[in-house]
This record gives C-alpha cells, sequence and structure tokens, in this order.
C-alpha cells in the first residue's frame, strides 16, 4: 500500500487535482475497484458534484464520496457490528439532564445549576471533547484520586471533577445498554474496517479536513 500526500497552501488547487485524477481513472476503467473520496460531513455534496463536473464521466458506481460517518455505515452494513440504537446531540442531552435530576442530591456543585440556560449542553459538549481525547468518567476518577490526596488540592476543582465522574459514569452505563453516538460510531468504524472487503480493495483520497481526533488511534492500540 503506498501513500501520496497533496501539499500545497489553501486555494493551490488540491482539490481539483483530486477530481481530475480521480475522474480520469473512471474514464479509463469505470467498473475498477471502488474509489473513496473521503471528506467532512457537510462537504460532501459539494464534493460530489465537483467529482463529476471534473472531466467527461457524468455518473458513476464506482467513485463515491463518503464522510467518515457515512463510511462507518456501509462497513457496519457489510460487516455487523453493535444494535445499538443512534441517539443525536439532542437525544444525549436529553439523557444527562434525566441523570443530574436524578442524582441531584448526591452532586455537590452541579445540583444548582441544572435548570440554568446552557449547562446541560455545555456537560455534553464537555463529554463529547473527552472522548475525542479517548478519556471517560474512569479517567476522572483516576484524576480524583491523585487531587484527594494532595494538601493543596483545591475543593472547588475536587467537586467539580467528582460531580463530572457521577454524572458521566451514569451517562456511559445509560449508553452502553442502548445507545451508540458519532464516536461510538468512529470507534467501531476502525475496529470493523480491516473486515470490510469494500474497503480492502479500494483506493482511497482524503480531502478537505483540518485536523483529526485520536479514536481511531486508541481504538487500533
Amino acid at each position: 500500500m503506498t501513500v501520496n500526500f497533496l501539499i500545497g497552501r489553501s486555494g493551490s488547487g488540491k482539490t481539483t487535482k483530486i477530481w481530475e485524477e480521480v475522474s480520469s481513472r473512471l474514464e479509463s476503467e469505470p467498473l475498477g475497484a471502488p474509489i473513496i473520496v473521503l471528506v467532512p460531513e457537510q462537504g460532501s455534496f459539494g464534493a460530489e458534484r465537483g467529482l463529476l463536473s471534473s472531466g467527461k464521466v457524468k455518473g458513476s458506481i464506482r467513485a463515491q464520496t463518503l464522510s467518515f460517518s457515512r463510511l462507518a455505515y456501509r462497513v457496519k452494513q457489510e460487516t455487523g457490528g453493535s444494535a445499538s440504537l443512534p441517539i443525536s446531540e439532542e437525544g444525549k442531552k436529553m439523557l444527562i439532564y434525566k441523570i443530574i435530576t436524578r442524582r441531584k442530591d448526591e452532586l455537590k456543585l452541579f445540583g444548582a445549576s441544572s435548570d440554568r440556560p446552557g449547562f446541560v449542553e455545555r456537560l455534553s459538549s464537555l463529554h463529547t471533547e473527552m472522548k475525542r481525547c479517548c478519556l471517560g468518567a474512569a479517567d476522572l476518577e483516576e484524576q480524583l484520586s491523585g487531587i484527594r490526596q494532595s494538601p493543596l488540592a483545591s475543593p472547588i476543582l475536587a467537586g467539580k471533577l467528582d460531580d463530572l465522574q457521577l454524572v458521566f459514569s451514569d451517562l456511559e452505563q445509560e449508553m452502553s445498554r442502548l445507545y451508540i453516538d458519532e464516536e461510538d460510531r468512529l470507534a467501531e468504524l476502525a475496529e470493523h474496517i480491516q473486515d470490510s472487503s469494500y474497503v480492502r480493495g479500494a483506493e482511497i483520497w482524503v480531502d478537505g479536513f483540518h485536523g483529526f481526533t485520536p479514536p481511531g488511534i486508541c481504538s487500533a492500540a
């Protein structure tokens, strides 16, 4: 397997070059191995239009523009995977609100904040960011152990971490029984992609991303 990089500043023609290369392959071999163009979720439609307008080919079943979430869905269709239900960001917020309401008397600092505008949304965003960095409730508990043993530890910080660990531990338990979110879907993709004949024989182009988060690396490890 070879990896090629197209390097250049924004607007230098990297994306156009990819479209031209893929279009050339489709013209010369319309029924060859799959070609996957991976792009950000919000850019998939524009990438597909650009691909089909860059050459003589105006349609193809060989080449597809996919986001990582759509690729995960394709791989899951082929290889199987968990039967968990997808959960939206709003659904996740509802779970967090339910947990805070249930645990209100046990929370040291968060109990009085549950009804403040935006509070549940910030907790949901924090949990998502932690998962993207391969962290969870167990990591918070590990940090808490160190803080409790330090004579210089801030009681407010310890209280916040204690509340976060309690809420996120409940959230992860609820999610594991029924639901899968976007971060879990990518972890599932990393686990099963090696079993996908569709991906194994494909030529893959990646374009439009400014950076990547670590979940795939953590799953592979």
